[in-house]
C-alpha cells in the first residue's frame, strides 16, 4: 500500500505529536522513553494527513565536519515505506558536510536498515546505561535521493 506522505520541518503545535512518535518507537523497541529535546530547525517530519508519523531530529556539527542523527522514529503502520529512507535522504540533501554519523544500540533492529543504507560502524562503546552501542557512519553523497526519488514529496 503506498501512502502519500509530505516533508518538512516542525510545525510549531506539533511537538506534542512528535513525542507521541518518539514514545511509541521506543516502547515498541521496549525501551524507556527519554524525553528529546527538540530544537525546531533541526527537526525534519513526515506527516500524513497533516499528521506526524515519523521525524528525523539532526545537528549539523560545527567543530566536526558532519551531520548528526540524533534521534529518527517512524510510527510502526509506517514503517517499510520509505519513510526513515526519506527523511535521512533530506537531511543529506540538505548538510554541508561530507559524512552523517548516528548511534544506534547494537542489538537494535535498525542496525540493518541502516546497513543497507551504506552506513559502516565507526566505533563501538557503551551507552550510559551500559548498552553496547554503534557509531555509524555514510557518506552523506550516498544518501542523497536519486532522480527516481524526491527529497521532498
Amino acid at each position: 500500500m503506498p501512502v502519500e506522505l509530505t516533508y518538512g520541518p516542525i510545525r510549531k503545535g506539533e511537538e506534542r505529536e512528535v513525542q507521541r512518535v518518539w514514545q511509541t518507537m521506543t516502547a515498541f523497541l521496549g525501551r524507556p522513553a527519554f524525553l528529546v529535546q527538540l530544537i525546531p530547525d533541526m527537526v525534519d517530519v513526515a506527516r500524513y494527513n497533516g499528521r506526524p508519523v515519523a521525524f528525523c531530529y539532526y545537528r549539523h556539527g560545527k567543530q566536526k565536519p558532519r551531520s548528526t542523527i540524533q534521534a529518527i522514529a517512524v510510527l510502526p503502520m509506517y514503517r517499510k515505506h520509505g519513510v526513515a529512507r526519506a527523511l535521512i535522504g533530506r537531511l543529506a540533501a540538505a548538510s554541508p558536510h561530507p559524512h552523517i554519523h548516528l548511534k544506534v544500540e547494537a542489538d537494535n533492529p535498525a542496525v540493518l536498515f541502516y546497513q543497507r543504507l551504506g552506513f559502516v560502524v565507526v566505533e563501538r562503546e557503551n551507552a550510559r546505561t551500559g548498552r553496547p552501542m554503534l557509531v555509524m557512519q555514510a557518506d552523506t553523497a550516498s544518501l542523497r535521493p536519486t532522480t527516481k526519488e524526491s527529497a521532498a514529496p
